[in-house]
């Protein structure tokens, strides 16, 4: 593993620019890998498999199908390895690395349809995942009803699944906020069924939210409109419960220091938006055998027996190295080589793994 990781960094990351490479020290006798036989001895170096995917921009296969291609060909793969190994090698002890969340979806579908137990460690911000930000938009529109962006973003989220083009036409009612527009367009003959269930809710959260505390608040929300069954029914569906609940215990601990309102809550909330802090989503309970979907970025300093990289192949940064705009002209993009970096950080754990575990045999 540290010949491979010096092999292709080394190559990788040898320009000045990328500011060099230092080789990593093989703690074992790397003379005796040569002379090995014995396939258990062999064992205790590691090995380096590439999966080829016999897909063809060129005659027209897409990018999703090749990526899906990929995911097929990677899940048997794995589930091959658990199947040989006797017990050895249990899903647990299996990573797939992606080098961004956005492209999980077709190896997480992969993963359903054989069945294979998976968590999900995407590595977003807490505040940024989708559910959150619902949630947000849920208390800012309650403590102010005439927030028409937080109004706009309930409406589409998964509380009430209004469409797009439906938030638009409230524009054509009579009212001086979204809030006018929306109750007006609900107390229509024929209304929308989405828009008039809003309405309906809506009225229902504001009516007894002086007297509610924020947790109760979201709560009542999450009842009324069966959300967490809406949120939850993709491919992260235990993250985003696991980050609904600790937006609750938030809320929770919040209302817990003495008086304060919903409206100091959502102050707080649009401090840590506005800073951008970073806060890590609820933790899963990985103590369960499945293998762990994560990102490069979210596997810094963790250890895997198994690692394997999804969809690495994709070119990172597109084809558009240079620029045209009135203010500068024609500029041209320079290389970071935060790919390269991300690739270094994916592997040398790998090799730190096996040296510690090879010096634990002998």
């Amino acid at each position: 593993m540290a010949a491979f990781v010096n092999f292709v960094c080394g190559q990788l990351m040898s320009s000045e620019y990328a500011g060099g490479y230092s080789p990593l020290i093989c703690s074992l006798d790397v003379d005796k890998f040569a002379d090995a036989e014995d396939p258990i001895e062999l064992k205790n170096f590691g090995r380096v498999e590439i999966l080829i995917i016999e897909g063809d921009k060129e005659s027209g296969d897409s990018k999703a199908k090749i990526r899906a291609l990929e995911a097929e060909k990677l899940v048997e793969r794995i589930e091959k390895i658990v199947a040989e190994s006797n017990g050895e090698t249990l899903y647990s002890d299996i990573a797939i690395m992606l080098r961004r969340s956005t492209n999980a979806s077709f190896l997480l579908k992969e993963l359903q349809k054989r069945r294979t137990p998976y968590v999900v460690n995407l590595g977003q911000n807490f505040y940024k995942t989708q559910e959150i930000l619902d949630l947000i938009s849920l208390l800012k529109f309650t403590a102010n009803p005439k927030d028409d962006v937080a109004l706009a973003s309930l409406l589409k989220s998964d509380f009430f699944k209004v469409g797009e083009e439906e938030i638009l036409s409230l524009q054509t009612f009579e009212g001086d906020s979204l809030w006018d527009k929306t109750k007006a367009a609900a107390a229509e003959e024929n209304p929308n069924f989405f828009v008039a269930r809003a309405a309906k809710t809506l009225k229902e959260i504001l009516k007894f939210s002086s007297s509610l505390t924020v947790s109760s608040i979201i709560k009542l929300a999450i009842e009324k409109t069966a959300y967490l069954g809406a949120a939850a029914s993709g491919f992260a569906s235990e993250q985003i419960v696991s980050n609904i609940e600790k937006f609750l215990a938030l809320a929770r601990d919040f209302e817990s220091k003495g008086y304060r309102t919903l409206l100091d809550f959502v102050e707080e909330l649009e401090i840590y938006l506005s800073e951008n802090l970073g806060e890590p989503e609820a933790p899963l309970d990985t103590a369960e055998n499945a293998v762990s979907v994560l990102t490069i970025h979210a596997a810094k300093g963790a250890e895997y027996k198994v690692a394997a990289f999804y969809d690495i192949a994709e070119n990172a940064s597109g084809s558009n190295y240079y620029a045209l705009g009135p203010e500068f002209g024609l500029t041209y993009k320079f290389k970071i080589w935060d790919e390269e970096r991300k690739f270094y950080r994916a592997t040398t754990p790998l090799s730190r793994l096996l040296n510690q575990k090879t010096r634990k045999l002998k």
